[in-house]
Formats: C-alpha cells, sequence, structure tokens
C-alpha cells in the first residue's frame, strides 16, 4: 500500500492543483498496516488524512487554530448537514463542492461552528448515556454472563 500522500496526489489531484493545498507534512509506516498521515494546508484551513489499519479518517483545523482537530465527518454534518462516506474518495467531493462553506466554518464563524459541534456532540453522548441506561443488565454481555450459573 502506498502512503497517503501519494494515493491523494493520484486520486484527488486536484486538492492541490485547484484548491492550493500544499503538503506540510507526512508519514509512512509500511510495517504497520501500512500506516500513513498527510498534513494539507491552504489559505484557508488545514486537512489531516490518516489511514490507520486500512481505513481512511480526515480531520480538519482552522489556520488560527492549528492543533485543533476535529472530525470531518462531524464538520461537514453541523455545517452542511451532510456525512460523507469515510474514503478518500467520499472525502473528495465534498471538499471540492463545499470549499467556501469551510472556509467561511474555519475562518470568521469559527466560534459558531465550534458551538455547533460543541451541542451535536453532547446530543450524541446523552443518546448513548440514554440507550444503556434503558437496557436491563441481562441485555449486556456482562449481565448475560452473570445471569447464568458458572459449571465448576
Amino acid at each position: 500500500m502506498k502512503p497517503i500522500k501519494d494515493q491523494l496526489e493520484e486520486k484527488l489531484p486536484w486538492l492541490f492543483s485547484e484548491l492550493g493545498f500544499r503538503t506540510v507534512s507526512d508519514s509512512y509506516d509500511p510495517e504497520h498496516f501500512g500506516n500513513s498521515l498527510a498534513v494539507l494546508e491552504s489559505d484557508a484551513f488545514r486537512l489531516r488524512f490518516v489511514r490507520d489499519r486500512g481505513l481512511v479518517d480526515l480531520q480538519v483545523a482552522a489556520l488560527s487554530q492549528p492543533d485543533d482537530w476535529w472530525d470531518f465527518k462531524f464538520t461537514c454534518e453541523a455545517v452542511f448537514g451532510e456525512r460523507p462516506e469515510p474514503l478518500l474518495e467520499g472525502y473528495g467531493p465534498l471538499i471540492r463542492r463545499n470549499l467556501a462553506g469551510l472556509a467561511e466554518a474555519l475562518g470568521p464563524k469559527l466560534a459558531e461552528t465550534k458551538k455547533v459541534i460543541e451541542r451535536q456532540t453532547a446530543e450524541r453522548k446523552k443518546k448513548i448515556e440514554d440507550y444503556y441506561s434503558q437496557r436491563q443488565p441481562s441485555e449486556t454481555a456482562i449481565g448475560h454472563l452473570l445471569s447464568k450459573p458458572a459449571n465448576c
């Protein structure tokens, strides 16, 4: 498997040629499942592509806060109401189609974007907590084991 930087240059060359992104750092570890990382930067925001055990994840950061990375899927859901497929090819069209919106959300509207993402994160956490609080202990794996007599 190639470094993710090379895959980006092959599959999404317009990120560099048309949208003005440049690689600011990258790494590749062929001995550990081909794990790879590439950080791209434009005049508006940063993208961090991470491939870990074959799965590709994308994160975004504002130029004003370059080390505060947010999940791209959640950011797009907060800003545009849509979630991309977690593949290189799924992220690309959403970046291209919404470049101006992402630049605005991670630039002049950064405070507003943060509030929306924080609210969505809290809502997700509450849903998960509610789900688990409503389940009976026997519906969980440990509850199932505890409800059966041990055969000693």
